[in-house]
């Protein structure tokens, strides 16, 4: 039973042992009842996640890691919490993200399928491919060709062709299919390299026919300055004499610190006479981005240097530390501890193990209070390998809720992290819904899961254009006394509680009841919740945000008679 549909993520990767990167796909997910014009504002919502700088970098992060060995990928599929223009209105996918997620090694008509398949290239996420096909046949009032890239067009006409449809439908057809006119559609030749026993080439349609990508513009002059010519010999006499200070008025020229930077870049390993001149640059980089960001990307600095070059700098709040083997988990110790109001921190391809980073986070959690977004494998990591290596994966704060209505299994939902600005953009955006809520919403498992692991938005960018934080995990920690849980049951009692404590904890139950004994859990609404945590010295989030989730508790107490848990429901749980 359904309108079974896959939908598949490709790109460009080196095998093992090649040389020569070559498609191949890197994700697949099955959708249960996705046909017509869904597929189309499903594709539509997951190209503009795609393309948000953010995420691409994690995407790109993910298709270099995995060049010469199998990868993993996984994205949200299909879920909307707000109506937008010829893109639906609220919609769920009504599953848990783990059920529907398929082999990345499988073909591409190896899925339970009654309308066919979404296809999409995500080599480049600036720039990606898509199309639909039919496997042979779909569940439609028109046919297709099968075995080759459909537009979104073509694929939406066989379920509402021209001149059949009332003019409300056509309407509507016309502008779903207008969502990716801005998208290139992909080619045979790609989908026979990924999956070459399934589609062929045909002579017609050589290999070769594929669109040349042409070279990218530039604005920059192919015949050098004479400045920036004699630049280069300048900074190494500089370098080599320990006396940089005859280039400092240089770094406040905007073109010119692009060109030192450029050459201390090529230094490997970083010397330490040009330690007070990249420090010049970074600070004038961070003085003159909006959002005060650091990106010390391709510079070979040691733990040491790195401590140093940010030392002079105030208030950063985003910092990509360099991708070499010489920062370490003691590095991050000595940066978040100089630094403490950083709210990005990205660690891709340096030193610190996912052992390291989760024991950090575990022991000394102050120093990640102030951070919104962490990137790392340990915040990303999708399976639980890291569990079988001894990993400590720490449950910050936990979304949960029983087993009812479609969800068979409860919905539990992780993150390390507890940033109060984010969870409570994280409740807004899973309760806000529920208010009057769609039949269906109490169906949807995905959903706390996205929500948690999305940032917080600024006034004004909407959710289709939200930012990956990281990808929660089905950890029950927080019942075993680690962090707080926020509990949402089928009658929509929301509740946040923060598990046993001491010695009650470790020696199970207490026995019968005595009216002396302390209560075992802190439970609070959430506007407590938010004051222990300010009086944790975590940063507050904005007033008009807690304004919004506290009007959602009051219509939610309104219209679904929402209260908070008593200490003898808590048992049911806890």
């Amino acid at each position: 039973m359904g309108q079974r549909h896959q939908a598949f993520a490709i790109a460009k990767v080196v095998a093992h042992g090649a040389t020569q990167a070559k498609y191949r796909c890197i994700g697949a997910w099955h959708h249960q009842w996705c046909y017509g014009r869904l597929p189309l504002r499903a594709t539509r919502r997951f190209l503009t996640l795609l393309k948000q700088k953010e995420n691409a970098a994690l995407v790109q992060y993910e298709i270099s890691s995995i060049h010469g060995k199998f990868g993993r990928y996984g994205q949200a599929w299909n879920v909307d919490i707000e109506p937008e223009p010829n893109q639906g209105g609220v919609y769920f996918s009504g599953t848990t993200f783990n059920n529907d997620l398929l082999d990345a090694s499988m073909g591409s008509s190896h899925g339970d399928n009654n309308d066919g398949i979404s296809v999409i290239d995500v080599t480049d996420p600036f720039n990606p491919h898509y199309c639909f096909v039919s496997l042979g046949g779909i569940e439609a009032e028109a046919e297709v060709e099968g075995w080759t890239p459909l537009t979104a067009e073509q694929y939406a006409r066989a379920y509402y062709p021209s001149g059949k449809q009332q003019e409300v439908v056509e309407t509507d057809v016309l502008s779903v299919i207008a969502l990716l006119d801005d998208t290139k559609l992909m080619t045979i030749d790609m989908l026979a390299e990924a999956w070459p026993d399934e589609y062929t080439v045909p002579e017609r349609a050589p290999v070769a026919d594929r669109e040349a990508t042409p070279p990218p513009s530039s604005n920059v002059d192919p015949v050098p300055s004479l400045v920036n010519l004699a630049l280069g010999p300048a900074v190494d006499a500089a370098l080599a004499s320990g006396d940089t200070s005859v280039l400092d008025k240089l770094v406040w020229m905007p073109d010119k610190a692009v060109a030192l930077r450029t050459f201390l870049q090529s230094k490997s390993p970083f010397p330490e006479t040009g330690i007070s001149l990249l420090a010049e640059i970074v600070k004038q980089d961070c003085q003159s981005t909006e959002g005060r960001i650091v990106d010390l990307t391709g510079l070979a600095l040691n733990s040491d240097q790195v401590v140093k070059v940010l030392s002079e700098l105030k208030d950063i709040r985003s910092l990509t530390l360099p991708a070499v083997p010489e920062v370490t988990i003691d590095t991050v110790r000595l940066v978040l501890s100089a630094h403490t109001n950083i709210q990005h921190l990205t660690l891709l391809n340096t030193g610190v193990s996912s052992n390291d980073l989760g024991n950090l986070i575990a022991d000394e959690p102050k120093l990640f209070y102030s951070i919104r977004r962490l990137v790392h494998p340990y915040i990303f990591q999708y399976h639980d390998v890291d569990h079988a290596k001894g990993v400590r994966y720490v449950s910050a704060f936990t979304y949960f809720s029983p087993p009812g209505g479609l969800s068979y299994e409860p919905v539990i939902a992780s993150i390390p992290l507890l940033h109060p600005a984010q969870v409570v953009q994280a409740l807004t955006d899973a309760l806000g819904p529920s208010v009057d809520p769609p039949e269906f919403l109490g169906s949807s498992a995905l959903f706390p899961l996205i929500a948690l692991g999305t940032d917080v938005r600024e006034a004004g960018r909407p959710w289709r254009e939200r930012h990956i934080s990281s990808f929660p995990r089905s950890c029950v920690n927080a019942f075993r006394g680690e962090g707080w849980v926020f509990l949402n049951n089928m009658n929509f009692n929301p509740l946040v509680l923060n598990p046993p404590k001491g010695k009650a904890d470790e020696e199970g139950d207490r026995g019968e009841d005595n009216a002396s004994d302390p209560p075992r859990h802190l439970i609070c609404d959430f506007k407590q919740f938010l004051k222990v945590l300010e009086d944790e010295g975590r940063p507050s989030p904005s007033p008009e945000a807690v304004e919004v989730l506290d009007d959602i508790f009051k219509q939610l107490n309104k219209n679904h008679g929402v209260r908070l848990i008593t200490e003898e429901e808590v048992a049911e749980y806890a």
